[in-house]
């Protein structure tokens, strides 16, 4: 039986993750990215992540606990 590493990962996500989106104006993403890359901010796999980056500004700014599961 083939391991399908791509659908557990969906599922794994959609089971214990919510997903946020927003729109910026077009070129921003590249600058989010190189600010992650400025602060050398990584995801637990080591990857450079915007996303972690935007948790953190909103944990910080906002005093939240985005990290921990109701």
């Amino acid at each position: 039986m083939a391991h399908d590493h791509n659908s557990y990962s969906q599922a794994y996500d959609k089971e214990n993750y919510d997903r946020v989106v927003f729109k910026l104006p077009k070129g921003k993403r590249t600058l989010l990215k190189q600010e992650a890359e400025i602060r050398d901010i990584r995801d637990s796999q080591g990857k450079l992540s915007v996303s972690r980056m935007i948790v953190l500004a909103l944990e910080k700014q906002y005093g939240l606990d985005l990290h921990t599961k109701e």
